[in-house]
């Protein structure tokens, strides 16, 4: 249980990571912010506009990763004890859920899908393998 928790939320972490650099550094590119049609329609203008706005929010998706990076780093580096790995863990994966949820009302249902399944996903296997 424990591979499988790691390898969701690492998955996870790869998401937002990935995530933030479409936010902060590709968002002007038309082929990105078309993406979000036909729920928001955004023309170059807007976009470039709106950019600063969007890498913030790239931006946050980064210490979304960073929290669940931070939770697969070995307890042997003393950066989180042991026995926090799981609340560390359960609490990003809950954000993550939740701005996937918002997303998917609020942007697009693929929001849902690719937020919130992974990160529902890996806090399951991290609440079965906590036991252990």
């Amino acid at each position: 249980m424990e591979l499988l928790t790691k390898l969701g939320v690492g998955l996870v972490a790869f998401i937002h990571l990935f995530i933030g650099v479409v936010g902060m550094f590709l968002w002007i590119k038309p082929e990105v912010h078309e993406r979000l049609r036909p729920k928001v329609v955004v023309n170059a203008d807007e976009a470039r506009r709106v950019a600063p706005i969007v890498a913030n929010v790239g931006l946050y998706n980064w210490f979304l990763a960073m929290g669940l990076i931070w939770s697969l780093l070995p307890s042997s580096l003393g950066l989180l004890p042991t026995n926090s790995v799981f609340p560390v863990q359960a609490f990003f994966l809950g954000c993550v859920m939740v701005a996937g949820i918002y997303g998917g009302f609020t942007v697009s249902k693929n929001t849902l899908i690719i937020q919130t399944t992974p990160a529902a996903i890996a806090l399951l296997f991290a609440w079965l393998g906590k036991g252990s």
